[in-house]
């Protein structure tokens, strides 16, 4: 499956479109028959349901789903009810009502919830790899190189001249 949307890109326009979503599974949430899951790639999350009417095949993959396991559904866009709408997040006025599923990739599970703020500093240091992923990571990465591309964009512009002067300064005489 190729995919049409990035997840974080669908809002209540979409309304029953066809797509196709690729991510990981950010959450799973078995209600009893009806199953939630939130898809997220880099662009945001949305949210993912599994309906019963689907299908015993698709209830069975959508039992053996777990976080972090990559991910391609096809589904309907469709606009959550007013009462359930999340306006705390971009995409929280729709959900996709998966019609296929195909699992690219399991993942082990992870050592500790990258959401969770309380993971002590020794966890963080030894799965480093996953700590810069957390959110608060991500966003100092971002702003440190914005801030340097702010302070050497005047520097590189054709109408400056940028001119660099080695000096050596002699060392005192040892007696």
């Amino acid at each position: 499956m190729k995919r049409t949307h990035k997840c974080g890109e669908l809002r209540p326009d979409n309304k029953d479109e066809k797509v196709i979503l690729s991510g990981w599974i950010k959450s799973r949430r078995d209600l009893g028959g009806l199953i939630f899951l939130d898809l997220r790639d880099r662009s945001g999350f949305v949210q993912v349901n599994i309906e019963p009417d689907a299908g015993e095949e698709l209830m069975n993959l959508g039992n053996s789903l777990r976080e972090e396991w990559v991910i391609s559904v096809e589904g309907t866009v469709r606009c959550r009810p007013e009462n359930m709408v999340n306006k705390k997040v971009a995409t929280g006025g729709v959900e996709v009502v998966v019609s296929d599923l195909k699992i690219e990739n399991k993942a082990r599970p992870m050592p500790f919830n990258l959401d969770d703020d309380k993971v002590n500093v020794e966890m963080r240091l030894r799965y480093r790899y996953l700590d810069f992923r957390r959110r608060i990571r991500q966003w100092y990465r971002r702003h440190t190189k914005l801030t340097a591309k702010a302070h050497a964009d005047p520097l590189l512009d054709p109408g400056n001249s940028w001119v660099s002067r080695l000096t050596f300064e002699p060392k005192a005489a040892v007696a």
